[in-house]
């Protein structure tokens, strides 16, 4: 391995980590916004179906 790979794939690994993490905590509040918008154009989406 060459020095440059014992720092950025140590790195890189943190960085992924670190991202799913903070994925993690906005997650749910886009799911219920989405929850919401999603509901507020049900009934439309149903009678566009029919």
């Amino acid at each position: 391995m060459q020095p440059t790979g014992l720092v950025s794939i140590p790195f890189g690994y943190l960085t992924g980590w670190l991202g799913s993490r903070w994925d993690r905590r906005l997650r749910p509040v886009a799911g219920r916004e989405n929850r919401r918008l999603y509901e507020e154009s049900e009934a439309r989406l149903l009678a566009a179906a029919e």
